[in-house]
């Protein structure tokens, strides 16, 4: 079943862009998602979600395989973001969550003292190297690639002169 390729087409209801995709029966719904979300550079912070027709792919979906959702050859989705949260119920869920894992700080030893090294210069990096010697000889036959013998004029395998450079 892996071989099955499915084109779907995609509208980022953000920048009114057409996405074809080819998926497969494998992918996921987070997938495909992520998928635009990277290619079209969308806010990475905010939920997406997929439409076909009157279904929902969401955040509670996002694992759910291509063959399991639904999707068929030529289907026509919508790619939207997920309603965020009303910035009082972020608030709450932030404060529940720091009350629920409320640590009290140490205080950070302080240091008695600080002792300094001497800082030593690097030495100068050596220059790179541009071009290989004038007498460089090639270790493989530059026709049929096999290893040549140090110091050989001919490919012992398919005779060619061995060029030096």
């Amino acid at each position: 079943m892996s071989g099955i390729v499915l084109e779907i087409v995609v509208l980022d209801k953000q920048s009114d862009k057409l996405i074809r995709m080819e998926v497969q029966p494998k992918h996921t719904i987070g997938s495909i998602i992520e998928t635009i979300v990277d290619k079209q550079k969308l806010d990475r912070s905010q939920r997406y979600r997929l439409t076909l027709g009157n279904q929902s792919f969401g955040k509670e979906q996002y694992l759910l395989k291509v063959k399991d959702a639904g999707l068929t050859q030529g289907d026509h989705l919508f790619l939207e973001p997920e309603l965020p949260l009303q910035p009082s119920i972020v608030a709450a869920k932030a404060e529940a969550h720091l009350e629920e894992h409320a640590v009290t700080p140490t205080p950070a030893p302080q240091p008695t003292h600080i002792e300094s090294a001497p800082v030593t210069p690097r030495p100068p990096e050596a220059p790179p190297i541009t071009k290989p010697p004038v007498s460089y000889t090639s270790k493989f036959c530059l026709q049929c690639g096999k290893p040549l013998r140090a110091g050989s004029k001919f490919c012992l395998d398919c005779g060619t002169p061995v060029r030096r450079r």
